[in-house]
């Protein structure tokens, strides 16, 4: 059944994901956040004083938090709010509240798997304030219902908005700056739990009855130790040997102090190993991926750099050379409707919303549909004749100018398609900039098979060449090429 689900944090590396796999579950989801930004949902402000409004919602998942600060900041920012939270659930009808804790309010280290029913012992303000949170919640909440998850480290891929932060976007950087790494020695295994995993279990907590006074706890399988992790992002990123290096302990010892880290050091060579049997068997929570084959997603692939010169090159060249057929059409196809210009919402490269701008071929009042969803005669005489000879693409190279687009690329889609959004999410589409034309285009793969249009996408996107992305452009500008230099 179809949830109204408030989310605080939802602007934040773990909260995008998990808006969206709301919205992929088909729940209506809102944004509570202090501060404004665009988003793909709708947002409410969280006020500065006095209780927010959670009027009408049955879910509210509580992701907003501050990791790092004074305890002052911390008690206000974690506790607080959430107690604020609390009772307007709890006041407004709210059926149930989810709260994202941390599994550090048992400690840095376990040398046997946490259980929902370990003795807490936070050894951190931020852990501290996490379980003074918690334990808010159970003394706030009667008629409302509360669910709590503790998770490890979540990693995964972030985004231009909501970027990977902490322990694992310090690694990350790590990796990626090649050098070699003193941390072979870093053999004990510690769990970590992916993103999309996570998010996937604060759906279960949102719709399984199950879920209601429980704690839970997640992990992925295995729980590898740093240097292994470390590792598996190297390979993932093509290189055949391991830049790790063996180091005496004294003698990292010393490095952690002179860098602030000690602390942070003494965590990583321990254990921490979690149970999460509870909520594989009450929520039915399965991660999709081991923890090594989503250590190689978290290395995102990118257009080549070349890609990009490429498109301002041939885009400004095309519009310096073009504007005053582009003017001719504009004039031409505003006579019989008045606006020429078709203007739609589409999803660009990390699912970031962007206006594509195109000549209007449609007759106006057509429903924002794919293409194959169009009612007869939605296409206009003059529109059959701009698709046919693909001149109602042409505005699109403001588009490619400004970075949004690539003048090859998969078709952006539209933010409702979430069959082709899935679809491509699990391909890794999403990681490139769409493009005007592409493969799937000129195959006749359209989205009314979204799998295999991502599938089609994905390849082009990993097994592009400059000489590739020559011919997607000419056989799309000049069809009959294609009887002598076929796809």
């Amino acid at each position: 059944m179809s949830q109204q689900v408030l989310v605080t944090g939802a602007n934040g590396f773990i909260g995008q994901v998990v808006c969206r796999q709301l919205q992929q579950a088909g729940h209506s989801v809102t944004a509570l956040q202090r501060s404004h930004s665009e988003q793909p949902w709708p947002v409410k402000p969280w006020p500065e004083t006095g209780l927010p409004d959670v009027q009408g919602y049955d879910r509210v998942i509580h992701l907003a938090g501050c990791t790092d600060g004074t305890p002052a900041q911390l008690q206000q920012s974690n506790v607080t709010l959430t107690e604020r939270l609390a009772q307007a659930c709890e006041q407004q009808g709210v059926q149930r509240l989810v709260l994202v804790s941390s599994i550090g309010v048992y400690g840095g280290s376990a040398t046997e798997a946490l259980a929902e029913t370990s003795a807490t012992c936070p050894q951190t303000d931020y852990a501290a304030s996490k379980l003074a949170a918690e334990q808010v919640l159970l003394s706030t909440l009667k008629r409302c219902q509360w669910s709590i998850v503790r998770p490890p480290l979540v990693y995964g891929v972030g985004t231009k908005s909501a970027p990977v932060k902490g322990s694992f976007a310090l690694l990350q950087k790590l990796v990626n700056s090649g050098l070699p790494l003193p941390f072979a020695g870093l053999t004990a295994p510690r769990a970590m739990v992916h993103v999309e995993h996570l998010a996937s279990a604060l759906l279960a907590c949102v719709e399984r009855e199950e879920a209601a006074g429980q704690i839970f706890h997640l992990a992925d399988e295995p729980a590898l130790p740093v240097a292994d992790t470390i590792r598996e992002l190297q390979h993932a990123k093509g290189r055949r040997w391991s830049r790790l290096v063996p180091m005496p302990a004294s003698w990292l010892q010393r490095l952690a102090a002179l860098a602030g880290k000690e602390a942070a050091l003494q965590q990583l060579q321990q254990p921490l190993l979690v149970d999460s049997s509870k909520a594989r068997t009450l929520l039915q929570w399965q991660p999709q991926r081991t923890t090594r084959t989503a250590l190689h997603a978290c290395v995102m692939p990118a257009n080549p750099a070349w890609q990009r010169w490429a498109d301002i090159l041939l885009a400004g060249t095309g519009l310096l050379l073009l504007w005053p057929v582009l003017l001719l059409l504009c004039a031409i196809n505003a006579w019989p409707q008045g606006q020429p210009l078709f203007r739609q919402r589409r999803l660009g490269k990390e699912q970031s919303p962007f206006t594509m701008v195109k000549f209007r071929t449609m007759a106006l009042g057509t429903p924002s549909v794919p293409t194959h969803e169009l009612p007869d005669g939605g296409i206009t005489r003059l529109g059959k004749l701009l698709r046919a000879s693909k001149l109602d693409e042409l505005p699109q190279l403001w588009n490619v100018l400004k970075g949004e687009m690539s003048l090859v690329g998969s078709r952006p889609g539209l933010p409702d398609h979430t069959e082709l959004t899935r679809a491509r999410q699990q391909q890794g589409v999403f990681n490139y900039r769409p493009g005007i034309t592409g493969l799937a285009q000129l195959q006749g793969v359209d989205m009314s098979t979204p799998e295999r249009l991502a599938q089609v996408d994905a390849q082009m996107h990993r097994q592009l060449t400059p000489l590739r992305y020559v011919q997607l452009i000419a056989l799309t500008a000049l069809p009959p090429l294609r009887r002598w230099w076929p796809l």
